[in-house]
């Protein structure tokens, strides 16, 4: 039995503990209840080799074409296997921000003949743009969420959840941010126009970066539908937050995630 404590988003059936042994053909033991039990399988079978292949192609941002040409895989499996890569990336957790941290939210969709940055009422025919609220703290991570709309009660549940109360939190003067002292936070307003004239600090240049960052990923892909969109999302955070590791570092780190949390 391997005696080191492992912690990740498996957890266990019985007691819901995710701190557990990795024991013989596979299994995982409860640090907790001491029950055993396995991880869920991948929703694909494939080889470790076949993993490790798909992965290192997949750090590399090439196609689901080029990966079964160059794989000899099929394209239906390709797809499955980035599919679940991407749902393990929008599971993980980063740690509460603390410090200073910028928060914004942006449009993601163009409804046609319509100015981009404009979120008003459209025909009953045509889908509305789909909102993306993000935080960023300041020398750190993202963290960044699919939303229904621009909703202040949303935005407030999700910063007392994402970030450590005292942090400083910086944003636009955009009339859907509230004000949060009153839960704890020290908030500064930056006007977009004003924001040089204000002093050093008062910006959220390094959240408006990631947004182009994100729209330029996410056009580049020709089309992306709805719902997989936010799988989307999580991956580019994800590549953001990892911009800084070698590519042998991100193949490493995301062999690892795929082993800790299916059975293959």
């Amino acid at each position: 039995m391997n005696k080191s404590i492992v912690k990740n988003i498996v957890s266990c059936p019985n007691c819901s503990c995710d701190k557990y042994w990795k024991v013989r053909r596979g299994g995982l033991l409860c640090v907790k209840c001491r029950s055993e039990y396995r991880p869920p399988p991948p929703p694909v079978r494939l080889s470790q080799n076949q993993w490790r292949t798909i992965v290192r192609w997949f750090v590399l941002e090439q196609s689901v074409s080029i990966i079964s040409e160059q794989s000899g895989i099929s394209r239906y499996k390709v797809m499955k296997a980035l599919q679940h890569i991407r749902k393990l990336m929008r599971s993980q957790t980063l740690d509460v921000f603390q410090g200073e941290v910028e928060v914004d939210a942006t449009l993601y969709g163009r409804v046609k003949n319509r100015p981009f940055r404009k979120y008003t009422r459209t025909k009953s025919n045509s889908k509305p743009d789909q909102v993306i609220f993000g935080a960023l703290c300041r020398g750190g991570f993202v963290k960044a969420k699919l939303v229904s709309g621009y909703d202040a009660e949303m935005f407030r549940y999700l910063l007392k959840e994402w970030v450590a109360p005292g942090s400083i939190i910086y944003s636009s003067s955009f009339k859907y941010f509230p004000d949060l002292k009153s839960i704890g936070f020290v908030h500064r307003t930056v006007n977009m126009k004003k924001s040089i004239h204000l002093g050093e600090g008062y910006h959220i240049n390094g959240l408006k970066g990631f947004w182009g960052y994100l729209k330029t990923k996410l056009s580049s892909r020709g089309g992306i539908r709805r719902e997989r969109v936010g799988l989307y999302l999580a991956e580019y955070v994800w590549r953001y937050n990892n911009r800084d590791k070698s590519t042998k570092e991100k193949i490493h780190t995301i062999i690892k995630l795929i082993k800790n949390t299916t059975n293959i």
